[in-house]
């Protein structure tokens, strides 16, 4: 049998790039160690999310990607990778790394981090020619804290993203860097001053079609399930409690009677409104468990009282279905479906002008992630000044930069902040089958970790709400359990 040439080789384990041939070594690995990994990563677990996952490592700029080898076999021992690398007079990258749970505990990731530095502070054309490293730990991780402090890192200071550290002997151009302090766990920086973070169940199905005659939409199960999975302690969130809604009965609506449970609904907005208005004004996080895509009309409404926001919405479609692209998107009726539309004043006054604050959103203030390539609502979005990333622009630029890019524009003096929607079936149904609407072709759980991770610790994020999983169509609760990790992930 013959072996890759390494890039680096130690007494153990020797460094190559990622191949996309190693996707089904790789994903079997990954799936063996997912609970050595959560809640802190997100490798692939199947070759679909793996070629993607491969490619950005390879091709993509700004990152460069290790795999870890044993010498003599060649089998996968882990992976570390050097991220968010910055050239010019910074030179500087961030580290991520993992073991495979076969190899955790015999000191090969160890081993491997010393090969990496060594190659990442090499001059370039020998290695990557960096100045610094970083490896920004969450204080929780306390394995991941003894392997960098063993390969020689020293602690920085805490930021409230994450705990830093910096490699040994290195610089920053920039001179010393000011002191960074982590807020209590729960808490987000805010210019304002801490925020906390307040979990609060809005389990409304109004905005959603019967699944089946005679049955209603098992969404309203979707704030009992992540609670179930221990999301109220790890956000150390406060209990907000819950907003109860209307009962589901669509009564004898017909299409072309508009939006079902209108009245309902309107009300119920208007009740969740005042809820989350509350905490906002007391300077509190809204963490909101829906629910059906409809729930975002009570931020949306909240916020326009206090003034000028924006809202971030990571959906696998726009929910932008109004009266005038009916022959797009079929007619009107169900809320969840219409939620943006109606938000940025289209659709019917009985919800889309509430107090008569319409638009609770303007367009050049909302910016959607994760729609899929070929969105038949793609060009009325753009002619209407929407900004639209698609997975495949996410995947080709990285969905770290493309969040930090969309953000200009969401800050004073333009909006007083925003607001970030969050719908289950962004993600692909091969990881999120639990959703009314799966469809081909969504992001993998990496790439929406990075989304999540870079808007929720904005300054100027105020909120987020999280919908339409639905656990009746997740009986051994494995989308359930991702989905809580995501969410507690990217509070981190």
């Amino acid at each position: 049998m013959t072996f890759p040439t390494y890039l680096r080789e130690g007494a153990r384990v020797g460094l190559r790039p990622f191949r996309i041939a190693d996707g089904p070594e790789f994903t079997t690995r990954a799936h063996e160690s997912r609970d050595l990994h959560r809640p802190w990563l997100f490798p692939p677990t199947t070759v679909e999310e793996y070629e993607p996952y491969a490619t950005r490592l390879t091709e993509g700029a700004g990152r460069a990607g290790f795999l870890v080898c044993e010498l003599g076999t060649g089998a996968l021992a882990g992976f570390v990778n050097v991220n968010n690398i910055v050239g010019g007079a910074f030179q500087c990258g961030a580290l991520g790394y993992g073991a495979f749970a076969h190899a955790a505990g015999r000191g090969l990731l160890r081993e491997a981090l010393g090969l990496v530095l060594a190659h990442a502070f090499a001059p370039a054309g020998e290695g990557l020619g960096l100045h610094r490293l970083e490896a920004n730990v969450q204080p929780g991780n306390t394995a991941s804290i003894a392997l960098v402090r063993g390969a020689g890192f020293r602690l920085e200071g805490f930021s409230r993203t994450s705990s830093t550290s910096a490699a040994p002997g290195a610089t920053t151009s920039a001179g010393p860097s000011p002191p960074k302090c982590r807020p209590p766990r729960g808490r987000i920086a805010q210019d304002e001053g801490m925020r906390t973070l307040v979990l609060l169940d809005a389990p409304s199905n109004l905005g959603l079609r019967p699944p089946a005659p005679g049955t209603v939409p098992g969404v309203y199960k979707l704030a009992g399930a992540l609670r179930e999975q221990g999301l109220l302690a790890r956000l150390g969130a406060r209990e907000g409690g819950v907003v109860v809604p209307p009962r589901y009965d669509r009564g004898d609506w017909k299409e072309g009677d508009g939006v079902f449970h209108a009245a309902a609904l309107a009300a119920y907005t208007v009740t969740l409104a005042d809820r989350i208005e509350r905490h906002l004004r007391a300077g509190e996080f809204p963490v909101v468990l829906g629910g059906d895509c409809s729930i975002q009309l009570g931020a949306a409404l909240a916020m326009r009282r206090l003034g000028r926001y924006g809202l971030a919405a990571i959906d696998g479609s726009a929910d932008f279905r109004h009266p005038g692209n009916e022959a797009v998107n079929g007619p009107v009726g169900a809320a969840g479906g219409e939620e943006l539309a109606l938000s940025t004043g289209r659709g019917q006054a009985d919800l889309s002008d509430l107090e008569g604050r319409s638009p609770y959103l303007r367009d050049e203030d909302v910016r959607l992630f994760g729609l899929r390539d070929g969105d038949p609502d793609l060009a009325e979005l753009r002619a209407a000044g929407i900004f639209a990333a698609t997975v495949g622009a996410i995947r080709d630029r990285g969905a770290g930069p493309v969040a930090r890019a969309a953000l200009e524009g969401l800050h004073p003096p333009a909006t007083a902040g925003f607001w970030v929607h969050l719908d289950a079936d962004v993600l692909d149904p091969g990881v999120m089958p639990a959703v009314d609407s799966p469809g081909p072709g969504g992001l993998i759980p990496d790439e929406l970790a990075e989304l999540l991770a870079v808007l929720v610790h904005s300054p100027r994020c105020v909120g987020i709400n999280v919908t339409i999983y639905d656990p009746d169509l997740d009986p051994e609760g494995r989308a359930g359990a991702l989905l809580a990790d995501l969410v507690a992930g990217a509070f981190a």
